[in-house]
């Protein structure tokens, strides 16, 4: 008895194509990879800038604030600026832009099936508003022990809610045999301005 052909892998039951992707839920999925694309650039290139001002407080701070002593800090002729001051107006852009970046990525509603993608994408962009906030706040106020205690624990809910957005949309793209185009960035605290680099 002659053995039948195996069935082709890429078939689905009963020789049947695997289904393709819905429209809706690539455009969605399109909609999030940009979404994600701004958030890349809102968190690295402003964290660099950050972390540059950071450098900055640390070497100067001693210096500037011997020229606040001298001059008089409540001076509000003067044109000193702490290096803490210039750091917190960094931060807080980054807050207020992650902010519209909510903004952007909520103006878009998910079909049904993406709906778990998005509540997690979302939580990690509330979570890295508000350690922003947070960051900008302590900064602004002083509040030194605070921000030292957020040290290494900064990025840990941020890149929970990014690796569980990232293995979402893998398990969507394998649903319909659609290969992944984009990924969701799990790294932050990678940063130095998140996790023991802060």
């Amino acid at each position: 008895m002659a053995q039948g052909n195996l069935p082709d892998s890429t078939m689905g039951a009963q020789g049947q194509a695997p289904p393709e992707m819905p429209d809706d839920i690539y455009k969605w999925l399109e909609h999030l990879h940009k979404t994600e694309d701004k958030r890349v650039d809102v968190t690295m290139g402003q964290l660099t800038q950050a972390y540059t001002e950071k450098e900055k407080a640390q070497v100067e701070g001693g210096v500037d604030a011997l020229k606040d002593l001298l001059n008089g800090i409540d001076d509000p002729n003067s044109e000193l600026h702490s290096p803490t001051e210039k750091l917190a107006g960094v931060l807080k852009k980054m807050h207020d832009d992650t902010v519209e970046l909510q903004k952007f990525f909520e103006s878009y509603p998910p079909p049904a099936e993406c709906v778990p993608i998005r509540d997690a994408y979302d939580q990690s962009l509330n979570e890295t508003a508000a350690q922003m906030g947070d960051i900008a706040d302590h900064l602004a106020t002083g509040d030194i022990d605070k921000l030292m205690h957020m040290e290494g624990k900064s990025a840990s809910g941020i890149d929970s809610a990014g690796a569980k957005t990232d293995r979402l949309v893998g398990e969507i793209c394998d649903k319909y045999h659609k290969r992944r185009w984009f990924s969701i960035a799990t790294d932050i605290k990678s940063s130095p301005i998140f996790g023991s680099g802060f």
